[in-house]
């Protein structure tokens, strides 16, 4: 899901970021199943990264 505009309050926003960036993250694998060695690894980095997002991103601004 993607909001068209940004929540109004960070908090809000901040929350709506953490659980796209953890959706994102969580649909890696599937994709790493049909994809070709070099572009496996790119998705996998691209997993991490989003992974490593919601790690990062503050839970109170």
């Amino acid at each position: 899901m993607v909001a068209e505009q940004p929540p109004g309050d960070a908090r809000e926003a901040l929350s709506l970021l953490r659980d796209l960036e953890r959706r994102a993250a969580a649909s890696r694998p599937a994709q790493l199943a049909s994809a070709s060695p070099s572009l496996a690894q790119l998705l996998a980095s691209i997993g991490a990264c989003e992974a490593a997002h919601v790690v990062a991103l503050p839970k109170k601004p």
